[in-house]
């Protein structure tokens, strides 16, 4: 049910609620808002166009005349009611002249119900007339154009005032006058004075029938003229009107009174005219008939003068109403009525008669005329029923088809298959331009719409637009047709779209097959081969052209027996696919594997018509599954060394933590002697770098393993690199009674060498830990020397020695890999193959001398031209650089460290060497330390920190303090650490654990260098 939207302005709450009672009586559901001021009211209308508004005359602010002019100033048709205290007859009539629909007494509310469904009801009509009206615009202009246009004049005028409405350009040539001279006339000045009172004739109740009569009219210039009128009643806007038609026939009335004064005239003329003139009375009786009659019915005149006319009517009921029509009108014109000849054959007539009155004013004659027209009604007839039948094809078929003009390119007919296929409403598809429905643009489609009309037929496809907004594909055929002279567009339109879509897959797949990844050759059912597309000839090497019409056996290498394909094929043939590898041939001769699927194809018969393979080549995945199972035993075999080594670390790292926990809890919790507390020092000492050793040992095997280390080359005195490890196991060679002894050439004294250094020095390093490692008593040798310009180092054990069988298994980690409860050695023995590793990093060979009865010696060369022959400056000022004591003592030194037993251990080992110290705990508080504090000399970074990483701590302070040097502490021993610092600016790199007197002679160096 609809909800009706009613405004009151109205300042009084009171009155407004009692009007809304009122309502409430006769509408079921409305909704009422109540305004006060005119701002209020502005709103309102602005934003919610209300149905009614009810108003008082008097406002506080404004009145309900204001309401009135603002509803008109905005183009608003909304009724309005006054509902006010006053019932001053001036101010209600002054009320309903402004607008309103009604004025109703506060004091008679009880009228209020009533009148607001009134209004409402009658607002409803206006719009439904409205909307009526608005659908009947576009023709109502059409049908305006054709009376506009007409070569006949034609007027329209109201029924009651005789005021004439409309004329069209004929009419306004014919009486002289301009448009609006002759839109100010009515009928009657249009009428000489003694013919006024045939004005009357026109009025309310004359029927729609047409009416035809010769009447008098005045000229602009005076001039009289007679004209013949035919006329009809219309609804003209509204107003009940009547559409005239006048000719002027002056010329013909003067001749037929010319005629008519002369007795000898006239009766030549009646004798001898064509159509057939007669006159009867009321009832019927033939006064006069001409003689032409009897080449119209066949009867003679004689016959029929007498007689009653309605003996020859076909019907007389048509008599009867043909006396009806002129006692009503008083004439007729154009009447069309049907006679029975004397063969009773059936002829039309069209009919001109009129009443002619006697002296008393009453009607007493009929006079008027007959003119055959059976053939025009049997040819419109004939015209009927084919349009009828054409109309029906054009209907009915299932064929969208359309009718448009081609200059207005307006919608003018469309069939019910084309509001099918569009979705809208033929009267819909009628309001549109054909410019709506397809999507050319407006210049392509101009430029086809002049080449239809200039062959008369083209056929094209296009998209067309759909009322849900889809898009189809349609191909149509247009030609041009010419109706009631009028040139139109006749189009044909077939929806393609199943077409097309089949035709891009086609095209999809034909491309998709083109451009496949695998080879596809297609054959007929007895395997000749008919399609291979590139890909095929690609991995074969055979063109289509080549090996059309072949056997596609002949691929194959022949490894297999002709049985095996023979079965193939029959399974192919009994309507099942066939997957396997085969070696085939390329047309070079070489063989190689392809994974095939061979399908029938059926059609729709269930018969097989061809056959489809696709094959790809597999040889590449045939050699990675052989690289994948070398792979996998290696990978069992890391699996294998991966569990050993995890329960060796366990091992190797529990054992000397034992040591280190145990004594160092002993240190602090018993009373023992000076020499045992000694004692105790020295095991914590050595399981300390026992541990060390085992997890730097560990770390290397994970950088050899992992393939990802690199080396950093540089030039350096081979002599101190020599001296530094004799340094690090004199003191372990000592402690077992070994003799350890350093060999090297005496010519030159000093050898540079252009190789990683660190790399090098963990060499050593490991081979010597496994001589000490495995010698009980004896001595060690280590060394370097050149053979044959190759660079070699070795190193000499009297230990107890390798069995040959057992050298190149010590290379292998896995051989290491010792998970047993009992070993004669402290540890697993991993120096030789991590050796291995890591000479192999530096381009060079390792290999063990063996066949003595102890001991063993292992060798490694590194490439010739690791052995530098041009010393580097800074070099040589290092060779000449003399030992310096330990200077600037008292000098501020910046520790950044985030753990504090490391920081607690650093910070002892610089106090006690009257250093200051200050610590930051992340990189940012060593950032601002610096920053502040220009007391700062040095800084040890700690490269892994919270917040903030030494490694961008050092660049930010470097940023501002280029000169302050930066020594990095790190956990982490990776050369690629080291390059990291060094690039970042750090002047030296110190590996925890941290040694006290090497952290004493970086300082030293670094403040001395600065102090220079």
């Amino acid at each position: 049910m609809k909800e009706h939207k009613i405004l009151m302005v109205e300042h009084l709450k009171s009155d407004a609620n009692l009007a809304k009672q009122e309502i409430e009586k006769v509408l079921e559901k409305f909704h009422f808002s109540i305004v006060k001021t005119r701002q209020d009211l502005e709103e309102q209308l602005e934003n919610s166009t209300p149905e009614l508004i009810i108003t008082e005359y008097k406002l506080p602010s404004f009145d309900g005349l204001t309401v009135l002019k603002l509803i008109k100033e905005k183009s608003l048709q909304i009724p309005v009611i006054f509902l006010a205290h006053t019932n001053d007859e001036t101010t209600v009539v002054e009320c309903m002249k402004a607008g309103a629909v009604d004025y109703i007494d506060k004091e008679q509310i009880g009228r209020l119900g009533d009148a607001v469904k009134a209004a409402i009801n009658k607002s409803d009509n206006e719009r439904e007339k409205i909307k009526s009206t608005d659908s009947l615009v576009m023709s109502a202009e059409a049908y305006h154009s054709m009376f506009a246009y007409n070569p006949l004049p034609m007027f329209v005028f109201d029924i009651k005032t005789h005021a004439i409405l409309e004329a069209n350009n004929a009419t306004l040539d014919q009486y002289g006058y301009t448009r609006e001279e002759f839109l100010s006339l009515t009928l009657r000045d249009l009428s000489p004075v003694e013919d006024n009172t045939a004005v009357t004739g026109a009025n309310e109740s004359q029927t729609n029938y047409h009416a035809t009569g010769n009447w008098w009219h005045l000229k602009k210039t005076g001039e009289v003229i007679h004209v013949e009128l035919t006329s009809h009643l219309i609804d003209f806007n509204g107003t009940k009107a009547c559409h005239m038609q006048a000719t002027d026939v002056t010329k013909r009335k003067k001749a037929w009174e010319t005629l008519s004064a002369s007795e000898e005239k006239y009766r030549t003329f009646f004798d001898n005219v064509q159509d057939v003139i007669f006159q009867t009375d009321l009832e019927g009786i033939l006064y006069e008939i001409s003689p032409s009659v009897d080449q119209y019915l066949g009867y003679s005149r004689d016959e029929l003068i007498g007689n009653p006319i309605a003996n020859v009517y076909y019907d007389s009921n048509e008599r009867d109403l043909l006396v009806h029509t002129l006692l009503e009108k008083g004439k007729v014109w154009d009447y069309v009525v049907r006679f029975r000849t004397r063969n009773d054959e059936i002829l039309y007539a069209s009919m001109n008669a009129r009443l002619v009155y006697n002296t008393k004013g009453q009607p007493d004659i009929i006079e008027g005329s007959l003119r055959d027209i059976t053939e025009r009604i049997e040819a419109e007839e004939i015209v009927r029923k084919n349009e009828e039948k054409f109309h029906a094809l054009f209907e009915n078929q299932s064929i969208v088809k359309l009718v448009f003009d081609p200059e207005t390119q307006q919608i003018v007919d469309v069939n019910y298959s084309a509001a099918r296929f569009y979705g809208f409403s033929k009267e819909a598809l009628k309001q549109m331009k054909i410019a709506e429905i397809t999507t050319a643009k407006p210049e392509d489609f101009t430029a086809q719409l002049k080449k239809i009309r200039s062959v008369g037929f083209q056929q094209y496809e296009t998209q067309h637009c759909c009322n849900d907004g889809s898009l189809k594909d349609v191909e149509v055929f247009a030609s041009k047709v010419v109706i009631s002279g009028k040139e139109y567009i006749y189009t044909i339109v077939n929806d393609i779209s199943f077409r097309k879509l089949a035709e891009q897959q086609s095209r999809l797949l034909t491309k998709s097959i083109e451009q496949s990844p695998v080879g596809i050759m297609v054959t007929d059912q007895h395997g000749r081969i008919e399609y291979v597309n590139p890909r095929f000839t690609k991995i074969t090497g055979h063109s289509l052209q080549e090996i059309k019409e072949k056997k596609q056996w002949f691929l194959y290498s022949g490894k297999y027996s002709d049985i095996t394909y023979s079965e193939m094929w029959e399974t192919v043939l009994s309507g099942k696919d066939w997957t396997g590898e085969l070696p085939v041939r390329r047309k070079n001769g070489e063989h190689y594997w392809e994974n095939v699927s061979i399908s029938p194809v059926k059609n729709e018969k269930r018969q097989i018509t061809h056959v489809v393979t696709i094959c790809e080549d597999i040889t590449t995945k045939h050699k990675q599954w052989e690289e994948l199972s070398e792979a996998k035993a290696k990978i069992e075999a890391a699996d294998k060394l991966k569990a050993s080594l995890i329960n060796n670390i366990s091992n190797e790292v529990r054992t000397p933590l034992n040591g280190i926990i145990g004594f160092a809890d002993m240190l602090v919790n018993t009373e023992i002697s000076k020499e045992n507390k000694q004692n105790y020092i020295d095991i914590i000492k050595k399981s300390s770098t026992r541990l060390l050793n085992t997890v730097t040992s560990y770390i290397d095997i994970s950088m050899i393993l992992s393939g990802k280390t690199r080396t950093y080359s540089k030039h350096f005195h081979l002599n101190t690199l020599l001296e530094e490890i004799k340094n690090e196991f004199i003191g372990s060679c000592t402690a077992k009674g070994l003799e350890l002894s350093m060999q090297k050439p005496e010519n030159p004294t000093d050898i540079q060498m252009n190789t990683d250094p660190d790399i090098l020095h963990k060499i050593m390093a490991h081979l010597l830990c496994n001589a000490v490692k495995f010698t009980e008593k004896g001595k060690i040798e280590y060394g370097f020397r050149r053979r044959n310009n190759i660079p070699e180092f070795f190193v000499t054990d009297t230990g107890i020695g390798i069995e040959n069988k057992k050298v190149n298994s010590l290379f292998d980690y896995n051989s290491h890999a010792d998970v047993s409860t009992t070993r004669s050695y402290e540890t697993v023995g991993l120096g030789l193959p991590i050796a291995r590793g890591l000479v192999e990093l530096l381009g060079g060979e390792i290999f063990i001398e063996t066949g003595k009865a102890k001991g063993a010696t292992v060798y490694f060369t590194l490439p010739a031209e690791v052995i530098s022959t041009t010393l580097p400056k800074e070099l040589k000022e290092e060779v000449l650089k003399p030992k310096h004591p330990l200077l600037a003592k008292n000098s501020v030194i910046l520790v950044a460290e985030d753990d504090d037993y490391n920081y607690k251990f650093i910070e002892t080992v610089l106090s006690r060497a009257d250093f200051k110290v200050i610590r930051a705990e992340n990189g940012v508080e060593a950032v601002n330390i610096c920053y502040n504090n220009a007391d700062v000399s040095l800084v040890l970074m700690d490269l892994k920190m919270p917040v903030m990483g030494g490694i961008e701590a050092t660049r930010q302070i470097k940023n501002f303090l280029p000169n302050l040097p930066v020594i990095a502490l790190t956990a982490f021993v990776s050369t690629d650490d080291e390059q990291e610092a060094f690039l970042c600016g750090c002047e030296e790199y110190i590996k925890k654990p941290v040694d006290r007197s090497h952290l004493l002679a970086s300082v030293g160096d670094l403040l001395e260098n600065k102090v220079n």
